[in-house]
């Protein structure tokens, strides 16, 4: 994987959890969260949207079958789930740089994507 900094100087990537993310999944988005504010002094602004997001860099964190973004990024061909499909808590994590064409101001996303609930909390 190319190098994401959560935390670059004074600016911190937003973090992304979409509406139909496990709840699981969001509670631990607000630990990591709070986590990087302990360590940087910064947190990370949780969003539900992408159309939300006020920052260049975002780490999306969703499950396969619960994430209308991850489907549209492996429909455009930037992320593949085919080794997360039909498997138990496993995860991956990928680097797409300008992931979607209709928000270019995001201009680096991690994806973080889970098989299943666990899968997507064990990659956060």
């Amino acid at each position: 994987m190319e190098r994401f900094f959560v935390v670059k100087g004074q600016n911190v990537a937003g973090f992304l959890v979409e509406p139909e993310s496990f709840t699981g999944v969001r509670l631990v988005a607000e630990t990591v969260s709070e986590d990087v504010l302990v360590v940087s002094g910064i947190q990370p602004v949780i969003t539900g949207e992408l159309s939300q997001c006020t920052t260049d860099r975002v780490v999306l964190m969703a499950t396969v079958g619960h994430s209308p973004l991850l489907e549209q990024l492996e429909k455009d061909g930037k992320v593949s789930l085919e080794k997360l499909r039909g498997k138990r808590e496993v995860y991956l994590m990928q680097l797409v740089e300008k992931p979607f064409a209709e928000y270019p101001e995001v201009k680096e996303l991690l994806v973080i994507a889970g098989s299943d609930k666990r899968g997507t909390i064990y990659g956060m």
